[in-house]
């Protein structure tokens, strides 16, 4: 019968007990896709369309007549309970518990669908962290998993763990303005009434950045003899003069600016 030295024989013991110590029960996921949101176009009246102005005001904007401004449609999830997590890594544990609230889609990872919580969390220990709840594919509206990162800078990778219970949720959209986001952003293009004189229309053309301030090598003054009921054309604008005075003018957009 073979015997061990009592060494190696404590070696093992030693071994059996500390490996579940070592063990962890989270894991680390790369986001497949960020969710940026849906984008609805804004509303737009359809030429040709009868209009009306005073002097000083815009007759003409860029992107024609949008009567309502583009929107981002946006998934959330509102929890119907609150979420714990203990989780076992190696030596440490870290726990968390998230009460409910109303969460963002935020992206997708290989376990699911990501949905983040709209602010910060933290452990037992009082260490920060950043994340949300994770939705299984072929169950979207049960978060099983939590996923956080220990800083609020955008990430591509999480670490995940399960929940100590399934968390019901319930989803759907909202609409956020399209103004609010940086790809709308644009310069904005406006042709402004100036009123009439001496057998002359005049106009103001200007351009503004991204952030509403003029850009003065993009303004200019505009005169065009002036005659009722005659189409004009600036840029890429077309429009008929119906009648236009020292204070209003009523005209019709063929297209817009």
């Amino acid at each position: 019968m073979k015997s061990y030295s009592a060494p190696k024989t404590l070696a093992i013991i030693l071994t059996a007990v500390l490996l579940p110590g070592c063990a962890s029960e989270l894991t680390s996921e790369q986001v497949l896709s960020h969710d940026s949101g849906r984008v609805i176009p804004g509303k737009r009246l359809t030429a040709p369309v009868k209009r009306k102005a005073a002097v000083g005001e815009e007759m003409l904007t860029a992107g024609e007549y949008a009567l309502t401004s583009g929107k981002i449609a946006r998934k959330i999830a509102v929890m119907q309970e609150g979420a714990s997590a203990d989780i076992k890594h190696k030596l440490r544990s870290f726990n968390f518990h998230l009460a409910p609230a109303t969460l963002k889609s935020e992206g997708t990872v290989k376990s699911g669908h990501l949905y983040q919580y709209p602010r910060g969390f933290v452990t037992a220990g009082n260490e920060p962290a950043f994340g949300g709840l994770i939705a299984p594919y072929d169950t979207p509206e049960l978060a099983t998993k939590i996923y956080w990162n220990w800083t609020s800078s955008g990430t591509s990778t999480y670490y995940t763990a399960d929940l100590d219970r399934p968390v019901k949720l319930s989803t759907s959209e909202i609409e956020e303005n399209l103004s609010n986001s940086a790809s709308y952003q644009t310069p904005l293009q406006v042709l402004i009434y100036s009123g009439v004189s001496a057998g002359q229309i005049r106009f103001v053309y200007k351009e503004f950045t991204s952030h509403g301030q003029t850009r003065p090598d993009f303004t200019q003054d505009v005169v065009l003899d002036y005659q009722e009921g005659e189409e004009y054309a600036f840029k890429s604008a077309r429009f008929v003069i119906n009648k236009a005075g020292p204070a209003f003018i009523e005209f019709t957009v063929i297209t817009g600016l």
